[in-house]
Parts: C-alpha cells; structure tokens; sequence
C-alpha cells in the first residue's frame, strides 16, 4: 500500500497528512540528484517510495499515527524523539521533501542502538552517565561512546596491571609516586570527570601512550 503525505516540521513536532503534492517533491528530489541519468532517476524515486511507506509503518507501530496524520515530538517518548530528530536530519527544505531512505536508515541505527542499553554495574554506571551526559539525545553515538569507554578502560587496567598496579580488582598509583606510576597517576588527574566520579579512558589511554 502507498502513503501519499504531505510533511510539516516545526521545532517540537512533525505533522504528516495525506496529500499527494508530497509525490512531486520526491521527484523533484530525484530528478535535482540525477539530472542527466533516467535510470538511476527512476532508481531513486522507487527507493524514496519505498523507504517512504517502511517510515510510515515504522511510525505507526509506535502508535504515532492517528487519524491519518503521524505526530513525532522533540519532547515526546524516547522512540518518538528518534523518529523527530532522524526526520529533522535528513529534511530537505529546497524540495520541502525527506530523503526517506536516510530518515529510515537513521531511526534504524538508533533504535538498535536504544535497544541495547547497558546493564550497570559498578564499573559501567559512571560510564553510562558520563555517555548519556554527552550525547543525551543520540542512542547511536551513547552506544558508541560505551563501548569506546569500557574497551578503553579495560585497555588502561591492562597497562597498569603490567606495571604492578593493580590489586584485587583496583587501580593504585599516588601524587608521590615516579616513573610509569606517576605518568599513570598524571594522566588520570588529567581526565577526571567530577560530575560522573570517572575518567575519560580513552583520553587516559591517549595520554599514556603519547608519553
């Protein structure tokens, strides 16, 4: 079945109707794209129909669709903030149009991403808020940040643990201490993040080998 919409998107909320005007934004889209090549012309118009009729049953099986019109917040639930901010992403204002197969492929990745939420442990917590604190509205790069930090982490026990400096399960270097121990010591001080009582590991672990 085909959607024929027409999209309104303002700073909170996007409004979707049916109207077929939408149609002829996404030629317009297609032929600006590929001027001189009907072929991969006719290519993009299938892709963006397509992609167009996947983002509207993505929509409505978040229940976003009410009489015909799909409504997506910037305030709303955290899948609804997903579908608003891949369509502001992606919006193409000189067609006043979407390039729906970016918008589909954006809440895809994020919604993958917002789906494996980190369980938390002592040695994850910090991380986890440290990662929602920098990217509060972004499930993809918070996934990203994750696992940067917990691999970057488990890097920096590895070299620490090289060093003698590791015991039952915990870091141990002093102010006073010199050679590799104070570097490591240094470096930490450096990249402490009082907010989340963490480091930022990955810039530790830069710090330490650039010594």
């Amino acid at each position: 079945m085909k959607f024929f919409l027409q999209v309104v998107l303002t700073a909170s909320l996007v409004l979707i109707t049916n109207n077929p005007l939408l149609m002829a934004d996404t030629n317009d889209f297609c032929t600006n794209k590929w001027p001189n090549d009907s072929k991969l012309r006719e290519d993009c118009q299938n892709q963006q129909t397509e992609a167009q009729n996947e983002f509207f049953s993505m929509a409505e099986k978040e229940g976003l669709i009410k009489n015909g019109t799909l409504s997506a917040g910037s305030i709303g639930s955290d899948k609804e903030k997903i579908i608003n901010r891949c369509m502001s992403k992606w919006r193409n204002t000189q067609f006043k149009t979407y390039d729906y197969k970016m918008v589909v492929s954006c809440i895809k990745s994020e919604l993958e991403s917002y789906s494996r939420k980190a369980a938390t442990n002592d040695k994850t917590i910090g991380i986890e808020g440290y990662c929602t604190n920098k990217w509060p509205n972004d499930y993809k790069l918070r996934e990203d940040c994750r696992n940067q930090q917990t691999e970057a982490r488990l890097e920096l026990y590895l070299l620490a643990e090289k060093e003698g400096l590791v015991k039952n399960g915990s870091l141990l270097t002093n102010s006073k201490a010199i050679g590799k121990e104070k570097m490591i010591h240094d470096c930490l001080s450096k990249s402490i993040n009082n907010q989340f009582k963490i480091y930022d590991y990955k810039m530790v672990v830069y710090c330490i080998k650039n010594q």
